[in-house]
């Protein structure tokens, strides 16, 4: 496979990865990326995957009624939490923190400015303050109690089966990051000895779930840029009340005038977490400062799940790949 994925990468005449993508790779950043996958291969990934499940991976064909198991426990004994995932999104930050060779290099820097195009609607945010960010995510990850990582299945996946030219090179360099990140953390740091590891799409799994565990706590927040959203939490479930706090949504920034999620809306966001009462769940919908947020709560005593795109299937949207129609017809509130 490597063989011919080199041939594709030296061979001028065929398709640039991901050109029907994102803007295509410069000679640099080809060059760069050949060197990569020599000296990574899928199998590499797939390894340390595996080793990260054996040791702390959720062993279950039902991963949902594990972390009901662990939300039970955790409730029973009044202690604060942190349920979120870091998936390629997140891993595309720590790329160049996990493969030291490349920080800051073209094919980092290349990638990083994608990740922010897609978060912010600009590329230069998170490069300008690449490393706040990363020690965000990494103290996120670090204080976290459940993880949602890649899948194992997705690099080769996406090597393999699609065309070169469909290839999100950033999706595949954030979730090769993503797992050698915890793969290392877990031989050499013992605060991730008790850290719970399951699949990206815990949330989702969680879906039928989310009646019980909203019964479990006195006080239901949201952080979402989808406004109104609580009103329909609260009245699909039947609460007595949801507190909303509100995001700007992705992209943002091609919007002037619109409030900027970094570091604007963030802080006073942090602001608004500390101020809420004890027996707090928050639900979380904030992207790659969703993690931060959900560090800040289980820091200030409270629960923290985070949400993701559930947040946008409940307000009926379809804003990922693969979430199909019937999912939003039955789910949305």
């Amino acid at each position: 496979m490597w063989l011919k994925l080199l041939s594709r990468l030296r061979n001028p005449t065929k398709a640039i990865y991901g050109s029907k993508i994102w803007e295509p790779f410069g000679e640099i950043e080809n060059s760069q990326f050949e060197d990569f996958i020599s000296k990574n291969s899928v199998r590499m990934y797939e390894k340390k995957w595996d080793a990260i499940h054996r040791s702390h991976g959720v062993k279950s064909e039902d991963p949902a009624k594990i972390i009901i198991s662990f939300i039970d426990e955790k409730v029973k004994s009044n202690s604060p939490f942190s349920i979120i995932r870091a998936n390629d999104g997140e891993g595309t930050l720590l790329f160049g923190e996990t493969f030291k060779k490349y920080d800051r290099s073209p094919l980092d820097t290349y990638i990083t400015k994608r990740i922010s195009q897609i978060i912010f609607g600009s590329d230069q945010l998170i490069p300008d303050n690449v490393n706040e960010f990363r020690k965000l995510l990494q103290t996120s990850i670090e204080n976290a109690d459940v993880l949602g990582i890649p899948v194992r299945s997705f690099i080769r996946r996406k090597l393999n089966n699609e065309h070169i030219s469909d290839v999100d090179i950033r999706a595949v360099l954030g979730s090769y990051a993503q797992v050698c990140y915890i793969f290392e953390k877990l031989k050499s740091n013992k605060n991730y000895s008790t850290i719970i590891i399951t699949g990206p799409w815990i949330s989702k799994l969680l879906l039928p779930h989310f009646g019980e565990i909203f019964q479990k706590f006195s006080n239901i927040s949201i952080i979402t840029g989808n406004k109104g959203l609580g009103e329909k939490i609260k009245n699909s479930f039947k609460l007595k009340h949801v507190n909303e706090i509100n995001i700007p949504g992705q992209r943002s920034m091609r919007d002037k005038s619109a409030e900027l999620h970094w570091p604007d809306r963030y802080n006073s966001v942090l602001k608004e977490i500390n101020s809420l009462p004890c027996d707090s769940l928050v639900l979380v919908a904030a992207g790659v400062l969703g993690k931060p947020y959900c560090n800040s709560v289980k820091a200030s005593g409270n629960c923290a799940i985070d949400i993701g795109h559930v947040a946008d299937i409940w307000y009926g949207k379809a804003t990922r790949p693969g979430v199909k129609n019937e999912v939003i017809e039955e789910w949305a509130l």
